[in-house]
């Protein structure tokens, strides 16, 4: 657990190997830089089991997430929250590039609650239940990958998103779940072979451009 306000910085080449039980909990803005040659890297210790949390919660400023590879946390309270993704922002912005977020033993490989988002070429793929999942936020997800996630792929609630550029394929539920009043855009993009293609529901307001939608 960090002090309020002080920032947490992972440089390149960062490898975090985390043991069941571990959470990291921040009250500050996070700085993950890696690069294509050397990411940062949050996976578990050991085949024992998934680490908790990786949670950010009122951060005065922008989050930078670069290069990130993470993978196996699961779900859990924290300093008395609870936290449903393996990644967590809550009241807290973050731009996120080029990273995958896998394997998640929790509902959520990556979660962001009353925030602003922007997600950049990076990767869904192989989460237990959701891939993302956004409430309340406002934001874009473009020329990204999101496939065999055991439930949603996308999931959104009273939220405004611009979704384009992206690649869906092999859901368990749906690839794009919009519900609770939202309002999203869905732009060149391709939703494949998953039990449900896109569910605009709960009074939400979809549109859909210049997209395919296959099997």
């Amino acid at each position: 657990i960090f002090p309020a306000n002080i920032t947490l910085v992972l440089k390149a080449g960062v490898n975090l190997l985390l043991k069941p039980g571990v959470n990291i909990f921040i009250r500050g803005v996070v700085r993950i830089l890696g690069t294509a040659a050397k990411p940062v890297s949050i996976s578990p210790f050991s085949e024992e089991g998934p680490w908790g949390v990786f949670a950010v919660v009122g951060a005065h400023g922008t989050s930078v997430v670069r290069h990130l590879v993470l993978s196996g946390g699961s779900a859990g309270w924290v300093s008395g929250m609870f936290f449903t993704g393996q990644a967590n922002f809550f009241h807290a912005d973050v731009d996120v590039e080029d990273s995958t977020f896998t394997r998640a033993h929790g509902d959520d490989g990556l979660n962001v609650k009353r925030g602003r988002v922007d997600i950049l070429r990076s990767r869904f793929v192989d989460n237990i239940s959701d891939g993302f999942d956004g409430d309340f936020i406002e934001g874009k997800i473009s020329d990204s990958v999101i496939t065999n996630n055991g439930g949603d792929g996308l999931d959104f609630a009273g939220s405004q998103v611009i979704v384009k550029d992206t690649y869906f394929s092999g859901m368990g539920d749906k690839a794009i779940s919009i519900g609770e009043k939202s309002s999203v855009v869905v732009y060149n993009s391709v939703v494949r072979d998953s039990t449900i293609g896109i569910a605009s529901k709960d009074l939400s307001k979809t549109r859909i451009f210049s997209t395919a939608l296959i099997g």
